[in-house]
């Protein structure tokens, strides 16, 4: 039973009703006139108010006082302010104490079942209204009065029983929560289950736990729920706000009071009271505390002994992060999943039922909650917010998300008019810890505000000691000192405002709430967001400046970074030459790491930047026409940046001169761009021009100059002109030894490709101690997990497979796959080519069943990483069609044949010499099925391309040549017989 105030003579009625129904209140009166003679019940309602008197005090008065709370319900009813948001709050609340009985009473018809009280029983028990044709009025009245004769029979009965009780300092069950149960609370099931667990039903021992996380993320509705999900666990459940000192005296004493114990007053001490408290929860089981609001954890020392001597359960919810000794086990509070959040609002807002699932909505309704909930990022203050708003304005989902675009602000301080469980919007929520934050650390508060324009869920702290001179004259000492940085960190995570994580030292990040960045934002003055947009911009230079580029882990935070400023600087709509040296930096990366479509937005915004701020004929601007054009190439995309590259030539050739590096550069670049296409007479005189430029500017000896004479003997070779490639090859190794060390990764670069010239004529002898060098090299500059290492080891390999040598070339192979896989992923397209290796050697050895599933990935790695159409994926489509030809399948072969011919006539011209290599094999299989008639001209049409483009002596052609002669030669013996 609950405990109730104990009646003088009578008990109180209060009636909560709509005075549209006063004569139907009336009607009550009357057939409850016989129980106010006998002196059992006294009755009260707001016409008994005398002229004068303050009728707001009144009605709370005896609605307090009251003992049973009688509910008119009706369409006037829930549609009063008064009755609804007032009356009807007080009354539940008084209910959730153990102060008073509900009892609603349905008088017309409504729909009444989404309302707070919906979970308790309404009479008439039948659901019919009072006013209805299915029954007399007189009828109606009777069957209501019959039931409240026995509600009013167990509060007199309870209260004689009480005072047995107090006699024997025995209470009666208790469920003491000043809210009633939430009907819209939705998911968090995981939390509450281990909750439940981690408490265990019937454990004699203490047990704390505290629910942490940033305001407005739920905690309290949590509390609220579990103590009414799982009440029967527990005889005693007492609620505390922990928010105050007062507060905790205030609701303590309350504790005391149901438990019948002495009050403070005075003849009776305050520590009489909790003394007898802590005795009470030393040798009582079966009790719940809950610690609502408890931020300020320090408040709760002088309560320590009542805490830990304790055989209940003890639940805290607070924004403070670290707990210390207080609470064994915190668990963090973490913004709602993407449906449940859904399902929230559309519950809140009254769209679906509380008790209606995702799957009841429509695909529209879940698109226009979605939106809503991807800005409010999943925080559930804010989406009850909304909810209560498009209920109350009827305005719909998708209005309400056109005006958030454009009220932001208005809206995160709007709030439902009822909502006894947190009251505060977002706004007002957040703003008190940011004015506690100020007053104790001004640093710490200046670094909330910079985080608020960075991208939220990963801020590198090292960003901010790199950049602390541009942080502004409050943050600057403090960003600058890692100590004094941790102690503004420290004064943050005590409110949950942010976050911190760490891999590692060396990259600890910081996280905060998107909806929070909103709020910090609305709050400052469109010039004073412009200034911390600026001091992000100088910050992230400073920082991305300092990145290794060969290290992911280090690029990616900035490269999420980059992306953020990019939309800050549309958004704010400001050009600055800074911005496009950062997003140049980022896009860099990403197109190194094969993140094309991520790297195209940024090196594209920062042409534009260039061309605005310098203008199209700066040094700046060809340099990220360069850039663009280097992204295109990356893809395949060759007609695309053949015009940037000629764009950039013509830039730096007018603006640097004709003998510039820069100009010598591009040059290079552009003479690279011809030899992927296969058109190698372009190709050459501009390397021979690059490397003319930069032996007479740079000097014979420079890194630059043996750049250019690698470039030039690299198209020699692909021409199979051996003679000329080679003394060009010896002569970079001798500067890049000369100049660069004979221990440089760039000395074992040339020493690889000169090894791969020999390996090219046969000279088998000749290149495996170069290539045994350049691994010696790399492994012991670069490290033996580096992407490099793995490349030489990938070389070595394939010069004993050449020799048939499989026994050593196959632990190289397995070791360059392992190093790819672990550094550079198992979705590299260094991965890719070493699966591709590893697999060749398995079908030159017969072993198709192992070269299958590894030419596989290599192909699948390749669609997805760089793309269906790039030459890359037809050299692997053309890998798997020679495994397919090997077994004789030939059905499985020719599609993959006909698409690698395709790609490459699309991609790389139908004049390229790899282009020629694809018309063979789709001839050579042909040929294999006895079809010579296609095989022919296939054959000829690869013929004509290696002697236009390689030269009738490459060994290419020579084989070429071979093939279409044979084929001749069948075709022509097939006629002679058919003639015969």
């Amino acid at each position: 039973m609950k405990i109730t105030p104990q009646p003088e003579k009578a008990i109180k009625i209060f009636y909560s009703y709509s005075h549209k129904d006063e004569a139907l209140r009336k009607n009550l009166e009357k057939h409850l006139a016989i129980l106010r003679r006998l002196g059992i019940i006294s009755d009260w309602h707001d016409r008994n108010i005398m002229p004068g008197n303050n009728w707001e005090q009144e009605i709370d008065e005896n609605l307090d006082a009251a003992h049973l709370i009688l509910f008119l319900i009706s369409s006037d009813f829930l549609a009063s302010d008064y009755c609804y948001g007032r009356e009807m709050q007080r009354a539940l609340a008084r209910q959730a104490l153990g102060d008073a009985q509900v009892v609603p009473i349905l008088v017309r018809s409504v729909s009444w079942e989404d309302a707070p009280f919906h979970h308790l029983q309404v009479l008439p028990r039948n659901g019919v209204p009072i006013k209805s044709s299915k029954w007399l009025e007189d009828e109606a009245w009777t069957q209501v009065v019959k039931e409240l004769r026995k509600v009013i029979s167990e509060i007199r009965i309870t209260e004689h029983s009480t005072e047995a009780i107090i006699d024997k300092h025995q209470p009666a069950r208790i469920f003491h929560l000043p809210y009633p149960r939430n009907p819209f609370f939705t998911g968090r099931e995981d939390i509450l289950l281990q909750l439940r667990t981690s408490f265990a039903p019937g454990k004699s021992m203490a047990l704390t736990q505290s629910i942490g996380g940033l305001g407005g993320v739920g905690k309290t509705q949590i509390a609220i729920e579990y103590a009414y999900r799982y009440q029967q666990d527990y005889h005693y459940v007492f609620w505390i706000n922990a928010d105050t000192s007062e507060s905790l005296q205030t609701d303590f004493i309350k504790v005391a009071s149901l438990l019948r114990f002495p009050l403070p007053g005075e003849d009776v001490d305050i520590d009489i009271t909790m003394n007898a408290l802590r005795e009470w929860a030393a040798n009582n089981k079966q009790w719940l505390l809950l610690l609502d609001n408890a931020d300020n954890l320090a408040l709760l020392n002088p309560y320590q002994s009542l805490l830990q001597m304790s055989q209940g359960h003890i639940l805290i919810t607070t924004r403070a992060t670290a707990t210390g000794s207080l609470t064994p086990r915190t668990t963090s509070i973490e913004p709602m999943e993407k449906d449940e959040s859904v399902l929230l609002l559309l519950r809140r807002a009254k769209v679906l039922t509380p008790e209606a699932t995702l799957e009841q909505a429509s695909a529209k309704m879940r698109e226009e909650a979605g939106a809503i909930v991807n800005v409010l990022d999943g925080l559930p203050l804010a989406l009850d917010q909304a909810g209560a708003y498009v209920e109350e304005t009827g305005c719909g989902l998708s209005s309400y998300m056109a005006l958030y675009e454009h009220r932001r602000r208005e809206l995160l301080e709007e709030r439902g008019r009822f909502a006894p469980g947190h009251p505060e919007p977002v706004a007002t929520t957040w703003s008190l810890s940011f004015l506690l934050v100020e007053r104790a650390n001004p640093a710490a508060a200046e670094l909330l505000r910079f985080c608020a324009f960075l991208q939220p869920d990963a801020i590198p702290i090292r960003m901010m000691l790199v950049g602390s001179t541009f942080l502004g004259p409050v943050l600057e000492p403090v960003a600058s000192d890692l100590f004094e940085l941790n102690r503004a960190i420290r004064e943050l995570l005590k409110f949950s405002l942010l976050k911190r994580s760490a891999d590692n030292a060396d990259n600890e990040q910081l996280q905060l709430h998107r909806l929070m960045q909103a709020v910090l934002i609305d709050y400052m003055s469109i010039e004073m967001q412009k200034t911390w947009v600026e001091r992000v911009i100088h910050v992230l230079l400073a920082a991305c400046s300092e990145i290794d580029p060969a290290s992911w882990e280090q690029c990616q935070p900035y490269v999420l970074q980059s992306q953020r400023l990019l939309l800050l600087t549309d958004e704010y709509r400001m050009v600055i030459p800074e911005v496009a040296q950062i997003l140049a930096l980022a896009a860099g990366w990403l197109n190194a790491y094969f993140y094309y479509a991520e790297a195209q937005p940024l090196f594209e915004r920062a042409l534009q930047i260039c061309e605005q701020v310098s203008g199209p004929q700066h040094p700046a601007t060809a340099n990220s026409l360069n850039n663009l054009a280097l992204l295109y190439r990356d893809q395949g995309n060759y007609a695309k940046a053949q015009p940037l590259y000629e764009r950039a030539l013509q830039v730096r050739e007018q603006v640097s001169g004709p003998q510039h590096p820069a100009t010598a550069t591009s040059l290079n670049n552009l003479a690279g761009l011809y030899c992927d296409q296969g058109n190698y007479a372009k190709a050459q005189s501009l390397f021979e021009r690059a490397l003319q430029v930069r032996e007479q500017v740079l000097g014979p000896q420079h890194p630059a100059t043996a750049n250019s004479l690698n470039n030039l003997a690299g198209l020699y070779r692909d021409q199979g002109n051996y003679a000329k490639a080679q003394p060009l090859y010896e002569r970079a190794l001798q500067v890049r030894e000369q100049v660069l060390g004979p221990q440089h990764p760039a000395t074992a670069t040339s020493l690889n490709n000169l090894a791969l010239l020999y390996r090219d004529q046969g000279s088998y002898a000749k290149a495996q101690p170069l290539f045994e060098r350049a691994l010696q090299v790399r492994e012991q500059v670069l490290g033996p997990q580096h992407p490099h290492t793995a490349t030489s080891l990938n070389n070595l390999a394939l010069l004993y497979r050449d020799q048939g040598n499989y026994a050593e070339a196959q632990p190289l192979f397995e070791r360059a796959l392992q190093i790819c896989e672990q550094v550079s992923g198992p979705q590299h397209p260094d991965t890719a080519n070493s699966l591709s290796n590893l697999a060749g050697l398995n079908r030159d050895q017969g072993n198709y069943a192992k070269a299958q599933p590894l030419f596989e990935r290599a192909l699948q790695i390749c669609e997805q990483v760089l793309g269906p159409q790039h030459p890359d994926t037809a050299t692997s489509l053309n890998n798997l069609a020679d495994l397919y030809r090997d077994q004789g399948n030939y059905a499985e072969a020719q599609p993959l044949y006909e698409r690698a011919l395709q790609i490459r006539e699309q991609v790389l011209g139908p004049q390229h010499s790899a282009t020629a290599t694809s018309l063979n094999n789709l001839a050579g299989l042909y040929r294999d099925q006895g079809n010579y008639a296609k095989a022919q001209p296939l054959f000829e049409r690869a013929l004509q391309i290696c002697e236009q483009v390689l030269g009738p002596n490459h060994s290419k052609t020579k084989v070429m040549k071979e093939n279409y002669l044979l084929t001749e030669q069948k075709l022509s013996d097939m006629d002679q017989h058919i003639d015969s």
